[in-house]
């Protein structure tokens, strides 16, 4: 298995984690910046050009980290987590409209490794070299790229840990909404994190046979208050930023972590925000139809759960 030595234009689209060393995908860009609200739609649009149907090419992490040992990659900028359904897909929007941003939306390949454990014993050093080797090889910068943001699903909090590890000097930001906004959302659109036979419910501390009992209110308010209690943990660690902040909140969070937005850029952003951050059309604030169509049974289970715990995260990241 081998890949060009530099990965110029090349980037892993896919992660099989099963085998003792685990193996990444490669597909070439042609020249295609990563400026679609999700990553798996621009690796979708690369792998239908004739190029990528020619070839199959692998690597092992442990070549694919030699590699990188001789070409080094951009260092993240940033994480981005957040509780899904929350506006963290415009915030990624909002990066990528400036061409010096190399933008991640939620990875295929790196899920698939910070997943790694679920699926199969690794030893912790271990996992973290496959973490640090797989964001390396996502963030080898196309021409005029400077900086690395990667935003993660929103299960991936359940490995802060290991990323706070990985990369213990990369600043966070925690994108939140009124979990019960979130949750009309979800519930009208599953996200693979109320899927249990996805995402294991033994993640968020419910045996599976358990959550199968359990309405999706109840079991999806369970896993917004588990993600919220996360963050609450982490708060020293990142800059908390709440929807209805956006998208006021994004340039003075670039600018505390060092990065200086350009009248050119601040402009392509505005106008990045008048639009839906996941479809592109026209945005509407959709707070008061959400929590209009909240259930009995959604407010009650979010009452108990969520929104304690929505409200523990504000008090610990509210500024002293």
């Amino acid at each position: 298995m081998g890949v060009t030595p530099a990965l110029h234009g090349w980037i892993p689209y896919a992660a099989d984690v099963r085998a003792d060393e685990p193996v990444l995908r490669w597909c070439h860009l042609g020249g295609r910046r990563l400026d679609s609200p999700f990553f798996e739609e621009d690796v979708a649009a690369a792998l239908a050009r004739p190029f990528n149907a020619m070839f199959d090419v692998r690597t092992t992490v442990a070549a694919t980290g030699s590699s990188l040992a001789e070409h080094p990659p951009m260092v993240p900028n940033a994480f981005i987590f957040h509780t899904g359904r929350c506006g963290s897909t415009l915030v990624a929007q909002l990066l990528a409209v400036d061409p010096a941003n190399r933008v991640l939306s939620e990875p295929t390949p790196l899920d698939a490794v910070l997943r790694a454990p679920l699926v199969r014993p690794v030893e912790v050093e271990r996992h973290l070299d496959w973490i640090r080797t797989t964001v390396g090889a996502l963030g080898r910068p196309a021409p005029g790229e400077r900086r690395l943001f990667v935003k993660l699903d929103s299960w991936s909090l359940m490995a802060a840990a290991r990323i706070d590890a990985a990369f213990p000097d990369v600043p966070w930001l925690f994108v939140v909404r009124d979990p019960v906004e979130v949750l009309v959302s979800q519930l009208q659109n599953l996200p693979m994190t109320l899927l249990a036979g996805v995402v294991p419910s033994e993640l968020f501390g419910v045996p599976r046979a358990q959550a199968t009992t359990w309405s999706l209110e109840r079991y999806g308010a369970h896993v917004q208050a588990t993600l919220l209690e996360q963050m609450a943990r982490f708060a020293d660690r990142a800059q908390v930023v709440e929807h209805p902040q956006l998208p006021d909140a994004v340039e003075p969070w670039l600018t505390g972590i060092g990065v200086t937005v350009d009248d050119s850029t601040r402009r392509a952003m505005r106008e990045r925000a008048t639009r839906h951050g996941k479809h592109g059309g026209p945005y509407a604030d959709d707070r008061d139809r959400k929590r209009s169509a909240a259930s009995d049974e959604l407010r009650a289970e979010v009452a108990r759960a969520a929104g304690p715990a929505f409200l523990a995260l504000r008090e610990r990241s509210a500024p002293t």
